[in-house]
Order: structure tokens, then sequence, then C-alpha cells
């Protein structure tokens, strides 16, 4: 992402952001970056406000702001588990707690993980692409979740496929008609992921952008309040399973890929979308939730083969990826339960105002630099 850059006096390396990366004697505050009385580390903090260097994982700058910034996680020798089981621990609770509420698991999981590097945390930068990696292995532990809460449902609608492809839906009677419409359902639900696919590939690199930029996902969450408000003063909709078509679908999987930005609620703007497209309240999430297997399961793919391409593998070992995925998955069950039956009494309004009292403390945070050790946008 960017060249190394060795800054001034203190000798480690960093990753440029984008634009030309300069000494602090050339990219200096108003005193110039070589005045003796401006310490090594407070040079390179005041870069990286100016935007100077792409990542800042932390400096801990003491009273004299003499410390050295270090470098980031993967770049240490000797950094096997840049994320601790601690660490692993609450990042599984946040992502099995936020996954189905609709204010954006992975909004939660990017500021909790520059809050960790603003306390001295080991943890890879927000947008790199092992973090990344590590949000999506957290969201496959949700999926189980998915698939205990809707054992059920899910089992029928596995059975009725398999019946469907072999060749059960010709004939008359309900389940015949039933196997007909489980197969739509399941192509359906392919176009759906093919769209988010078209759409949010292409942009990848654009919305990994805002990992690094709390101010960006501030916006993102007023966007996602914004839609939760509008779903509960809709008027009742009436449109089943039977009703859903390709336009349906095709929104459905358009607002799930712009949700592939942080701060967008996945499980809040699919279902939003097909509300908007009349859909019924509960056949909205049962969608939503449907789609979410094939499109977390082929994104964590695409994420791995990233990480594999890593020269000197990754920083983070397998037992953090373990614990995430094991407490979200846990986390996740009651999480599930709780939001099913808020939206079905139609009360999201409730986490409208949630995201928007987030999204004021992120800007104020940002605005008074609390957010120490991460990326500050000019």
């Amino acid at each position: 992402m960017g060249d190394d850059v060795d800054v001034g006096g203190v000798g480690s390396q960093y990753q440029s952001g984008g634009r030309e990366s300069r000494r602090p004697s050339e990219a200096g505050g108003r005193q110039g970056g070589s005045d003796e009385g401006v310490s090594d580390g407070v040079q390179v903090a005041s870069l990286v406000r100016r935007g100077y260097l792409r990542y800042h994982t932390g400096a801990r700058l003491g009273e004299e702001g003499a410390s050295a910034a270090r470098l980031p996680s993967r770049d240490r020798p000797g950094s096997e588990d840049a994320v601790t089981p601690l660490e692993a621990l609450l990042l599984g609770i946040i992502q099995g707690i936020f996954m189905f509420f609709p204010v954006s698991s992975t909004s939660h999981l990017v500021l909790t993980q520059h809050w960790l590097i603003s306390r001295g945390s080991e943890i890879p930068a927000p947008d790199s692409a092992e973090m990344i990696f590590f949000d999506l292995v957290v969201h496959v532990g949700t999926l189980v979740s998915m698939a205990v809460v809707f054992r059920r449902s899910l089992g029928h609608f596995l059975r009725r496929l398999f019946a469907g492809l072999r060749g059960g839906t010709a004939g008359g009677g309900r389940e015949p008609e039933r196997r007909r419409l489980t197969v739509r359902l399941a192509l359906l639900g392919l176009f759906s992921v093919a769209v988010t696919g078209a759409v949010g590939f292409p942009l990848k690199a654009l919305f990994e952008e805002v990992f690094a930029r709390p101010t960006m996902i501030a916006g993102t969450l007023s966007m996602t309040g914004l839609l939760l408000w509008w779903t509960d003063v809709l008027p009742p909709r009436t449109r089943k399973l039977e009703g859903i078509g390709v336009g349906t679908a095709a929104a459905v999987g358009l607002g799930q890929a712009l949700a592939l930005l942080p701060g967008l609620s996945r499980s809040g703007t699919t279902i939003a979308f097909g509300l908007f497209c009349g859909m019924k309240r509960r056949w909205a999430a049962e969608y939503s939730f449907f789609i979410a297997f094939p499109t977390i399961m082929g994104a964590s793919f695409l994420q791995l083969l990233e990480v594999l391409s890593i020269e000197g593998g990754m920083s983070i070992g397998v037992a953090p990826f373990l614990i995430g995925f094991a407490v979200a998955a846990v986390v996740g069950i009651g999480a599930l339960h709780i939001v099913l039956r808020l939206l079905y009494r139609a009360r999201f309004r409730f986490f409208s105002y949630y995201v928007w009292t987030l999204a004021a403390f992120i800007l104020i945070a940002s605005a008074q630099g609390w957010f120490v050790g991460v990326e500050l946008v000019e």
C-alpha cells in the first residue's frame, strides 16, 4: 500500500498514503520539522495528522513526546499473534451482537480496532488485508448463528431445493409447487449475490479506504439511521415470497453491495430495500439472511486469496481466528432472536437514534483527536 518511508531520526519505516511522503524537515509544521524542541515522536504525529503517513499504528507519546513510533504489526519481527486472545474475544462479542442489529457490525469492529490501536494494541491497521480478513472470519461465525436460529426453515429449504433439482417439480399439488418456488428463490438469491459482486467488486479498493477514516464511517452510519427510520414509517407491505421477481432481487443485491461500506448495515440496508420493493417484513428479513450465506463466504474466499499474497505471511495466528469465530457464533444466536422480535414489530427506528448518536460521537472524537494512533483525514 505505498512505499516504505524512513521518518526522520526515528528509524522506523511506515507506509505512505498515496501522496508523496516527505521527511519532517520537508513537511513539518509551522516551525519546521527540524526544530530542536520538536521530538521524533511529535514529528511523526504531526505527519500523521497532516496525512503524510498512511499508517500510524499507536505511537505512544509521553509528556516529552520522545517515544518512537512503532512498525505496523506485520512488519515487526517475531510478531506471530498481533491479535491477542482477549482482543479476539472482544471483537467476536462485538460482531456477534452487532451483526444482526441493523447498526453495521463492520463499523463497530473498525472503530473498536481504532480504539485498541490508540491504547497501544499491536493489531494490524483496520484497512490492512489481514485485519479485513479477520473481520470476515467473525462474520462467518455469525453465519453459524443464522444456521442455528433458522435451522428448521433452512432444512426445509435445502430438502425442497435438492428435490426440485432432481426433477421433483413436475405435477400438481402443494409440494411440487413449493419445490418450484424454492428453486426459483434459490436462483433469485444467486442473482442478488451476482449483482452485489458486479457492483461491489470493482469498488472494493474504494470501499476499503473507509476502514481508515472514522469520519466517513460517521457519514455512512447517518445514512443507515435514515434507512431504518423509513422502514418503520412505511405502510404495511403485502408482497410474499411468490411475488419476488428479478427487479426485487436486483434491488436487494444493490443494497447489499452498498452495504460493503463500513457504517452501512448489511442487514438493515437489504431489509430496507426489500421493504421498499413491497416485501413483507418477515420475508424481507429471511431473504436478507438467506443471501448473506453465499455473499459472506464468497467475500471471505476472495479476501483469503489477497491475504495469502502478503509477503512474509500474516501477523495474526490461528488461535485469534478460532476465538473470534466461536465467540461471534455463540453471541450471535441470542442477538438474532432479539432482532427478529423487533423487526416484526416495526421498531427499527430505535436503532436510528443509536447510530445517529454514535455518528455524532465519532465526529466529536475525531475533531478532538481522541482516535490517537490512527490516520486522521485533513
